[in-house]
């Protein structure tokens, strides 16, 4: 076969020409579409042909940096792929090429990192990482990384170094960091070595290389003297006053460094708390706002470790290390304080809604600290807040506003805010008739804070004023405050209402129905895809309905027609392009949320409505839209929770649906929720499923199976099985010898990583929360083949008791679900097949039960209760 040099030569075309077509920005596009198809069709042939006419165009020094830049790039992506799957699938498929035209491409890479274009050498640098990132999970090209840091300290020529360091930063970010545990030393060394240099490119890529390495240089930072030295050059780097001083680029990665060094290595920086601190504060108020923005990540990223080690401490949760507070945050802040107030104050009124400024950055700081310390933050704050909160100038009106929000999350309502609460709404209602924008916004903002935080204090005294003045506020033309307006009534109606079914009215109930048409009206504003506000207004609108007491189901009754009609009038939309059909998709989702809602307040009352709206959600789970699918699914559990046994009647249609919603592997959280509605639909029509049973167990088996299927979807299939048990009884068992191999195998994986992985915390969770369903499911098995089959089960006994036993041994810091869901099983057990069972167990289980019977949590002091009894 010709090479693909051969073809174009044939074709009497350059590659060099074809690479600059196909970056051509003609307005028909005919020469970038012809060279892109002349591309594609060449990776698709001879693929060494492909990589080693790339390699020579990236290679060669004589060609327009345009092309070999983009010969660069597509070499890349003969190797990587966003999608994961795909990444694999090349990673193997590069490493099929033969060893020696793989070694051509890798000495031109390292020979191009030295080369005078700058272009050429960073997509060089990008190749290499990305040849090591394939290359050194299988052993290969171990002599890359200490050749390459080798250069970054030795070489002389500063391009090389420079597109060394840059290459060694690609590593650090794309490789698995296992394989580059044992470069660690090279890597610090030579980043150290760089960030020590006065030239400024160098200082900048060194930095960069050091904070995408912080994973894996535990060793260095074990060590006092290396890690001594780290923090002195990274320091030195982002200070503004040590001499050289760095440019602003390269102290702004150097604060990041910080931020990453506080994340991952909290319990190393006691000694340099100071300096730490010194450094911050100064970056804050003297640096450019790149930087200072940095700074108060810092103390953000300190509050959130702080705050992790405190709910650890506070509720006993195991964790993988043994790290103390050491309450930093709290020390600091009465020195931080004013330095944030400061950047409150320097608000641009131009800024957009998705822009980050040192305004925005010190309030997301303050609630931070406030979230972190909780009451002592207000002796802090307070002050500057009353003695601002009426200042006629209106960014110290502003700023006041914004610090009071920022410390309603993490204070208590009985604790010293308590007094100046209450006091301060007459005050923000009257900053919402002030004509400046920002300040509206902030009351709006602040006044949801309250009601999220402390909605007694305004439940107690105030709940029309504020209601009213929030519904002002929906009308505001500005849509960002009307936003804002949205978020309030939300809080107020989850804070006021009340989320029990049987609630006769509350507190939201006299304001009802006009809150409810006045949320309907911001929802057909022409300016609704601002600021998120239709959006917003469909949220507050759900909660409203959500929260409804009885006296209001009437209102709710109406709402219903109109929602279908306008889901279904949703249908009949033809999006022109990406973000319409975004909008459309986003409205959908919204509106079959707040269906799901409608349905679970009306119950049966639904039933008039139920053939439109299961015809219109049916029609949007044919959408390939994983957000609408998610609530288009939930919304089906609602309809069937509500009509009962009357759900039959759309099995026929919905069941295609719902087992390719189960099928969905790549779309885990749809695949999910479909498992959800599944049982949802279960409880509703019982038996009736055993029609569908076939290829609904062929759905459910295959998912357990298939290796691209979410590790955390599994759980909650194998406590399905239980619930199909329980609904078509005796029917369950020609499934039986499949399900519990499945079971049992999901159960020895389970105890193979408990005893693998004891210390790593996500595993561990996730091993409880299958266990839970473990037990969940032959809970479900059992007492559905109990009535009839029950001696069809035996001879699963001793695996389901092996299973228990198994986890009574392993039941430090069990949680209260697994612990029930385990000894109720136990109790299940020895009721169906009597005394005999009860000598299987092991002593560690009758442990466990007795243990159970003086349990915290209830429902596992009623399990053991239930085991004990049944043990007698």
């Amino acid at each position: 076969s010709y090479s693909f040099c051969t073809l174009l030569i044939l074709r009497n075309m350059s590659l060099t020409q074809i690479l600059l077509d196909a970056q051509d920005q003609g307005v028909d596009g005919t020469k970038r579409n012809r060279a892109m198809v002349m591309i594609q069709d060449a990776e698709k042939g001879n693929i060494e042909n492909y990589i080693g006419s790339l390699m020579q165009e990236l290679g060669d020094e004589s060609k327009p940096e345009g092309s070999r830049v983009l010969a660069g790039t597509l070499l890349k992506n003969t190797m990587s792929s966003n999608d994961m799957a795909k990444r694999e699938e090349l990673a193997k498929r590069w490493l099929g090429v033969r060893t020696e035209t793989r070694q051509e491409v890798k000495n031109m890479v390292l020979a191009t990192l030295s080369s005078p274009k700058k272009h050429a050498r960073v997509v060089a640098a990008t190749v290499a990482a990305h040849i090591a990132r394939v290359e050194l999970p299988v052993g290969q090209w171990q002599d890359f990384v200490p050749q390459l840091c080798g250069v970054a300290v030795q070489t002389a020529n500063p391009n090389q170094r420079e597109a060394s360091l840059m290459c060694i930063g690609y590593l650090c970010e794309e490789c698995d960091h296992e394989y580059l545990l044992r470069f660690s030393g090279n890597v610090v060394q030579s980043v150290y070595t760089a960030m020590n240099d006065t030239t400024p490119s160098i200082r900048l890529e060194g930095t960069k290389a050091l904070a995408n390495s912080f994973e894996f240089i535990g060793g260095a930072m074990d060590d006092e003297k290396q890690r001594g030295h780290l923090l002195q050059v990274i320091c030195e780097t982002a200070s503004r006053t040590h001499e050289p001083v760095a440019n602003k680029e390269t102290r702004e990665v150097a604060m990041e460094c910080l931020v990453k060094l506080v994340m991952l290595y909290y319990d190393k920086i006691g000694p340099y708390m100071q300096a730490l601190f010194t450094l911050t504060c100064e970056a804050v108020q003297q640096d450019e706002e790149e930087v200072a923005l940095q700074g108060l990540e810092f103390w953000t990223s300190m509050c959130e470790v702080e705050q992790e080690l405190i709910d650890i401490a506070a509720n006993n949760i195991p964790s993988e290390e043994d790290m103390k507070c050491a309450y930093y945050v709290k020390g600091a802040t009465k020195f931080l304080i004013p330095i944030i107030w400061d950047c409150l104050l320097k608000q641009d009124e131009h800024a957009g809604e998705d822009d980050w400024n040192i305004c925005f950055a010190g309030g997301t700081c303050l609630q931070a600290i406030s979230a972190t310390i909780g009451d002592p933050i207000v002796e802090a704050v307070m002050p500057l807040v009353l003695q601002n909160f009426e200042n006629p100038d209106w960014r110290s009106m502003e700023a006041a506003t914004l610090a009071f929000g920022s410390i309603l999350e993490g204070t208590t309502t009985a604790g010293p805010l308590g007094t100046h609460l209450t006091a301060s709404i007459q005050s923000l209602l009257s900053h919402m008739a002030h004509p400046n924008h920002l300040i509206k916004e902030s009351t709006a903002w602040c006044i949801g804070r309250m009601a999220e935080f402390h909605v007694e204090a305004i439940k107690a005294h105030c709940l029309q004023p504020v209601l009213e003045c929030m519904l002002v506020t929906l009308k505001d033309p500005e849509p960002r405050i009307a936003a804002k307006g949205c978020y309030a009534i939300l809080h107020i109606a989850q804070g006021c209402g009340g989320w029990a079914d049987e609630d006769a009215t509350n507190h939201m109930s006299p304001f009802f129905t006009k809150t409810a048409e006045d949320l309907l009206a911001v929802v057909d504003r022409q300016d609704g895809t601002q600021a998120g506000l239709r959006s917003c207004a469909w949220e507050a609108l759900g909660a409203l309905v959500g929260c409804c007491a009885n006296d209001c189901l009437h209102v709710v009754e109406t709402l219903l027609p109109v929602l279908i009609g306008r889901l279904e009038q949703t249908l009949t939309y033809q999006p022109t392009d990406e973000n319409m059909n975004k909008q459309v998709n986003d409205m959908q989702g919204l509106l079959c949320g707040l269906l799901h809602f409608v349905c679970r307040k009306l119950k049966e009352n639904i039933a008039p409505f139920a053939d439109r709206l299961m015809h219109a959600i049916m029609a949007l789970l044919s959408k390939d839209s994983t957000t609408v699918q998610e609530e288009a699914f939930m919304a089906v559990g609602a309809v069937a929770n509500a009509l009962d046994k009357d759900f039959v009647k759309y099995l026929k249609p919905f069941f295609p649906l719902l087992k390719l919603g189960l099928e969905n592997v790549e779309a885990p959280s749809v695949c999910s929720i479909a498992v959800g509605t599944l049982s949802d639909v279960l409880s509703a029509v019982t038996v009736d499923i055993a029609l569908y049973c076939d290829d609904l167990m062929m759905a459910l088996l295959q998912g357990l199976s298939n290796g691209n299927m979410d590790k955390d979807v599994k759980p909650a299939i194998i406590s399905t099985f239980g619930d199909v048990a329980l609904n078509i009884e005796e029917n369950f068992e020609k499934y039986l010898p499949v399900v519990m191999n499945v079971i049992g195998v999901a159960g020895n994986k389970v105890q193979e990583e408990v005893v693998k992985d004891r210390e790593c915390e996500e595993w561990r969770m996730y091993q409880d929360e299958m266990r839970e369903h473990i037990c969940s499911g032959y809970t479900g098995i059992l007492m559905g083949l109990k009535k009839k089959k029950s001696h069809v089960f035996k001879q699963y006994v001793e695996q389901v008791v092996a299973t228990l036993n198994h986890i009574a041994a392993d039941r430090e810091s069990l949680p209260a679900a697994t612990y029930c869901n385990a000894i109720s099983l136990v109790g299940d057990l020895i009721n169906v097949y009597g005394p005999p069972v009860k000598d299987m167990f092991s002593p560690a289980m009758g442990q466990m039960i007795n243990e159970g019977a003086m349990h915290e949590d209830d429902s596992v002091k009623e399990a053991a209760q239930w085991a004990l009894s049944m043990a007698k």
